[in-house]
């Protein structure tokens, strides 16, 4: 042709002869078959790619007989095209499944394709193999469905990798969860996070997906900006840090969790193009850990306390027994082998109940008893105990059974109790969600604030505050010392016994501002008693007054020695 094209032409001549035979003209016929050609080529063509195709493509009637078999489908299924060819194709559907075959024949009469589904399919030897299976249906020239055409894949290798798959992520689950460990991802570019279930119930999350931001929410306020820091290293491309990190997740119902979080960066392309394309990390709640080790923290530091406290008890066990022998002396010279060892005993007996109720439950009265165990005879006459009947929890016990000998070795030594008539007025009680604990000293030598603070004025003021989340007053009133505890009746107290009637609470008050009407006449009476420590300076006697202060013709001795008077000693 003029354009170059090139055109198929069939040519169909007939020769004419004379009388003897001899050729005389030709007559034909040409044919422009280029458009026949054209379609033999392309059927060529489909024929080639049925033939090598690597998967079985077969024709079927609509009753599901066989029209053409390939040789993948000879492989495939073990059938040979002579086999196949003429029969139905049901033989490579397995009996469970024959009613697949029923729902493609009335779609194809339908004129539907099947796009894709997956099954399973029966091989000449027996075996059944995973495959993929795509129809559609083959029309005549009219455009009527005539026929249908299968492609089928063997996919039984993909299952089994898929299965391996799948094996592998559960026994990957499987030890997330046996280290109660939740898992999720982050992309940096499109700022999006992925939550497994373990981790959506610890942040609260109800989608698998979320922005970052619903991330952000969930941590603490004080712990955002520390946490993101530490994502930002991790997501340097420059140097990168491993993410590593312990921070409070906030739930919505105001409870605290404690959060352990580890996580790798995964980058693209070198320096300086290099970026983050995806963070995956690890989380697992460490609040019971961080519960424990609080309590640790909290117990080493009450037995740090505690060994010097032994230490400073073993210092003052010797002061400590001279006034008890002074006092016993003083009061009952004849049987004073007798008394001196009760006391004796009593001091023992006291460490002997700490140890015995192990901290635990321990009544007020029953504490206070025990750390007033040497001074016993003077409970009811010189010391009144007041409070309802309450008992403390373990932290509680300790740390108010510490201050209470302090306040008691205190008041033997230098207070209210180093004396024949100072007084000691112990009361406890509950109301408003408080438990409140107070010890009031009067009628003792004029007391003033120690110039240092010992270890004694920790116990009573740092320790039972720090441990009791409560307030101390301590007061170093001229007429005598006063100690009042107040604190929320759930640091002191049992549960079940954080309640308390307002008559318990009136009474309470009503005590301790009696004691403190009791303090200001003890303040009236100190010049009195410095007159009587001036005259028996002086070798005078005291004789009784009208107003009945001193028994008749006996002489009243006040010891000035320092280990009574000087409280600043302490």
């Amino acid at each position: 042709m003029p354009n170059g094209a090139v055109r198929w032409l069939e040519d169909q001549d007939r020769v004419e002869t004379n009388a003897v035979g001899m050729p005389i003209r030709a007559v034909g016929v040409l044919r422009d078959i280029t458009a026949r050609k054209s379609a033999e080529e392309v059927q060529a063509r489909l024929a080639a790619i049925v033939t090598s195709s690597a998967d079985a493509i077969v024709g079927k009637t609509l009753h599901g007989t066989v029209t053409s078999w390939n040789g993948a489908a000879e492989r495939m299924f073990g059938y040979s095209a002579g086999e196949m060819i003429g029969q139905s194709i049901r033989r490579l559907i397995p009996p469970d499944r024959q009613a697949e075959e029923d729902m493609i024949l009335a779609r194809l009469a339908r004129s539907e394709s099947i796009v894709h589904f997956e099954t399973i399919r029966l091989a000449k030897d027996g075996r059944t193999f995973d495959a993929s299976v795509t129809i559609s249906p083959v029309r005549d020239a009219e455009g009527r469905v005539i026929g249908a055409a299968k492609i089928i894949r063997d996919i039984s290798e993909r299952k089994r990798a898929e299965q391996r798959l799948q094996a592998s992520k559960e026994r990957l689950q499987f030890a997330l969860n046996a280290a109660r460990l939740g898992w999720g991802a982050y992309d940096p570019i499109h700022g999006i996070a992925w939550w497994d279930t373990r981790l959506k119930e610890m942040f609260e999350v109800a989608e698998d997906q979320t922005d970052i931001e619903e991330f952000t929410k969930r941590v603490h306020p004080d712990d955002v900006e520390r946490v993101w820091a530490a994502i930002e290293a991790a997501l340097d491309p420059t140097d990168p840090k491993p993410y590593a990190i312990e921070f409070r997740d906030l739930r919505a119902d105001g409870e605290v969790l404690w959060v352990q979080a580890h996580g790798l960066t995964h980058f693209e392309g070198a320096p300086p193009e290099r970026r983050a394309v995806m963070m995956v990390w690890t989380a697992q709640d460490i609040t019971e850990r961080k519960r424990h080790e609080e309590e640790h923290r909290e117990r080493a530091e009450r037995e740090h306390l505690l060994m010097r406290e032994v230490n400073h008890r073993a210092k003052n066990m010797l002061s400590l027994v001279q006034a008890i022998a002074r006092q016993t002396a003083d009061g009952a010279p004849k049987d004073f082998i007798e008394r001196f060892t009760e006391r004796i005993q009593a001091l023992s007996a006291n460490q002997d109940l700490l140890i015995r109720h192990e901290w635990k439950g321990v009544d007020v009265n029953d504490l206070v008893r025990a750390q007033l165990a040497h001074f016993g005879d003077l409970v009811g006459s010189r010391i009144a105990i007041h409070g309802a009947r309450l008992r403390l929890n373990a932290v509680a016990a300790q740390t108010i059974g510490l201050a209470l000998h302090e306040l008691a070795t205190n008041a033997g030594k230098y207070g209210a109790l180093s004396t024949n008539i100072g007084r000691v007025d112990i009361c406890w009680g509950t109301g408003a969600n408080t438990f409140t604990m107070s010890w009031t000293e009067r009628e003792g030598p004029p007391v003033s604030a120690p110039k240092r603070r010992g270890f004694g004025t920790t116990v009573m003021e740092r320790m039972v505050k720090g441990s009791l989340s409560g307030t101390i007053d301590l007061d170093y009133a001229p007429a005598g010392l006063t100690w009042r505890l107040t604190c929320p009746a759930e640091s002191a107290l049992e549960p079940g016994e954080r309640s308390s009637s307002a008559p318990d609470r009136a009474a309470l008050l009503e005590r301790f501002s009696k004691a403190r009407r009791h303090v200001a006449t003890g303040e009236r009476n100190i010049a009195r008693q410095r007159e009587i420590v001036a005259k028996l300076e002086r070798g005078g006697t005291i004789r009784k007054r009208r107003n009945g202060c001193l028994p008749p013709s006996r002489k009243f001795k006040i010891c000035t020695s320092p280990i009574v008077t000087d409280w600043k000693k302490r």
